[in-house]
């Protein structure tokens, strides 16, 4: 895993593939893992903003704007905090 910061570039995992469910959860699955992940509608936004590499700071900027509640000092660890997460289960991938 990388050490991430705030020119850490995100980007979407290529063939990761999503499904809304009925309870506002959304199934993902990364078939190169063969692996199938449960998000929350705020982690499912956040992976689709990676959908094109940019930068962490400019994702956590989106995001805020998408989603007040993260517009705060907190709520951009919020994001970094999440974008590892998803890195971990290797749905994106964050370069140096």
């Amino acid at each position: 895993m990388s050490n991430i910061n705030c020119n850490s570039v995100v980007s979407r995992t290529p063939g990761v593939v999503t499904r809304k469910e009925e309870n506002r959860k959304f199934i993902v699955y990364n078939p190169a893992t063969d692996e199938i992940h449960l998000l929350q509608p705020v982690a499912h936004a956040i992976l689709k903003l990676c959908e094109y590499s940019c930068e962490v700071d400019k994702l956590a900027s989106i995001a805020s704007e998408e989603i007040p509640a993260l517009g705060c000092e907190e709520g951009k660890m919020a994001v970094w905090k999440l974008l590892e997460r998803l890195e971990q289960r290797k749905l994106v991938t964050i370069s140096n």
